[in-house]
């Protein structure tokens, strides 16, 4: 028994018409023929052609499976569960069969998570519902009922000083690290900002309630407080920003999700290294001063993975009028290519190493330098710090903190 899996090709040939399965309903091998699999209600399907032939479509169904059910990666198990992209649960197989075509979708550091696949199957016309409207594909869908209002006071101290107090709500969807493995969460986030008429900056803090996506009825698993004017969750990351005051450059905490560990601070710019075909990624930030109660720091570089610290490096110098001279700003920074295969994008801030094309593991981020140039202000000569990324640690040193000394 034999049913292709494919990729859903949108060609001149062949056209497909969006619809939803009135089910539970099953789809065969053929007209009449033996059952292949079963889809749940209102599950989306594609189908080949817009009318029924004989009584029966032909259909297309998206859907994902965990590794283990399939075999060799060429054939389905019976009594697979189906499963949504969020994964939920849209249907199951009843008997073993071959697929041709998967997609494999990496998380969790490497670790193969879901499989993505196409199955084909043919279902009598009255499985099929048709021209149903959005309104009863929402009454039909779970969803989140929650209290999310934002608010605005503004009000007159007894100083004179009129201040602002602003509260606001927001929900959305997000993928974070849970279990060492992705998953995909809603975030309700709540923002409290103090901010007084006519000064600059602001006080702000950011409260996140990580809510799971079948909306069970105790959803929260994650919560998260921090004093940030803005967060961004960019699995497996959330990086939050300070805005500068009065000129000053933008502040950065970088944290992992799966426990929320900070990472590193920077300033401004945080620069990625990125492989091909692979979810390793590696990222670098720099903040000047790095331990303000050492007299001999001038900068701290940070350079992670993406799940933990590989090396903090410190800048130094015995010189005073280095020390006193040397721009307590962010330096120019750039990635300098070792083999022709890698390159340069984003502006100058993500190196794309194709000479690791596919490869995994923190020690595949290796193989190019990182330049950092510290510039003396009083003569202007250049600092420059070459390192070079091997195995995972910038010189390949593998001490989680060390120093360079710029004498």
């Amino acid at each position: 028994m034999k049913i292709l899996s494919t990729l859903l090709l949108l060609t001149l040939a062949i056209t497909s018409f969006a619809q939803h399965i009135d089910g539970p309903a099953n789809m065969r091998i053929a007209p009449n023929g033996d059952k292949l699999f079963s889809l749940n209600d209102y599950v989306r399907v594609s189908l080949k052609t817009e009318q029924p032939v004989n009584n029966w479509y032909e259909l297309e169904v998206h859907c994902y499976v965990v590794p283990n059910d399939l075999i060799n990666k060429t054939t389905i198990k019976a009594n697979t569960t189906l499963l949504s992209v969020n994964g939920d649960s849209i249907g199951f197989t009843y008997n073993q069969f071959e697929i041709e075509n998967y997609s494999e979708r990496y998380y969790a550091y490497d670790d193969l998570e879901q499989i993505e696949i196409y199955l084909k199957g043919q279902t009598y016309k009255s499985n099929i519902r048709k021209g149903i409207s959005n309104g009863e594909l929402l009454a039909n869908k779970k969803s989140l009922a929650d209290s999310c209002m934002s608010t605005y006071v503004s009000y007159q101290e007894e100083n004179g000083q009129w201040v602002d107090l602003i509260e606001e709500c927001s929900i959305y969807p997000a993928s974070i690290m849970i279990n060492n493995e992705r998953e995909s969460v809603l975030v309700k986030q709540k923002q409290k900002i103090k901010r007084y008429a006519g000064a600059e900056g602001q006080y702000s803090v950011i409260d996140l309630e990580f809510k799971k996506m079948d909306y069970s009825d105790n959803p929260a698993i994650k919560e998260f407080t921090i004093e940030a004017d803005k967060v961004d969750i960019e699995y497996p990351l959330l990086n939050a920003v300070t805005y500068g005051c009065c000129g000053a450059e933008n502040y950065y905490q970088l944290f992992t999700t799966s426990n929320f560990e900070k990472l590193m601070d920077y300033i401004e710019v945080l620069y990625e290294i990125d492989i091909p075909n692979s979810s390793t990624k590696g990222y670098l930030g720099y903040i000047p001063f790095g331990r303000s109660n050492d007299e001999e720091i001038v900068g701290q570089l940070t350079f992670v993975d993406g799940k933990e610290v590989r090396n903090t490096v410190y800048f130094a110098t015995n010189d005073k009028s280095k020390k006193d001279n040397i721009l307590h700003f962010v330096p120019d920074m750039e990635f300098s290519p070792i083999s022709d295969r890698d390159k340069i994008r984003n502006e100058g801030r993500q190196i794309r190493l194709w000479s690791q094309n596919g490869n995994k593991g923190s020690s595949v981020l290796t193989g190019f330098k990182f330049l950092i140039h510290l510039i003396d202000d009083s003569t202007g000569k250049d600092y420059v710090q070459e390192l070079e990324i091997t195995d995972g640690y910038v010189n390949g040193n593998s001490e989680r903190e060390f120093t360079i000394w710029i004498d």
